[in-house]
């Protein structure tokens, strides 16, 4: 929490303004606190982390040529960035 604590200390110094927007942002990304999931137990030979166009491209690829069952794993919506926001 070392880290969290200089983050504070530098953009509370910079822009007091949006200090709360970013404090919000990075505690969500450093949280301890942990999901409930439901298991999943597939097998899987290619394993892909981020749904967006590379990662998709990705996934096609392998399962296509190489004939291996891919899956990927997105939080969000599947496209990534440049497709659902850009």
């Amino acid at each position: 929490m070392q880290a969290f604590a200089i983050f504070t200390r530098a953009s509370a110094l910079s822009s007091p303004q949006r200090t709360p927007a970013r404090l919000a942002a990075l505690s969500r990304q450093l949280s301890t606190t942990t999901l409930t999931m439901a298991p999943i137990s597939k097998e899987t030979d290619y394993l892909v982390i981020g749904g967006g166009s590379g990662g998709l491209a990705s996934a096609r690829m392998a399962s296509s040529r190489f004939g291996v069952k891919a899956m990927v794993i997105e939080g969000k919506r599947l496209g990534g960035t440049c497709v659902n926001v850009g």
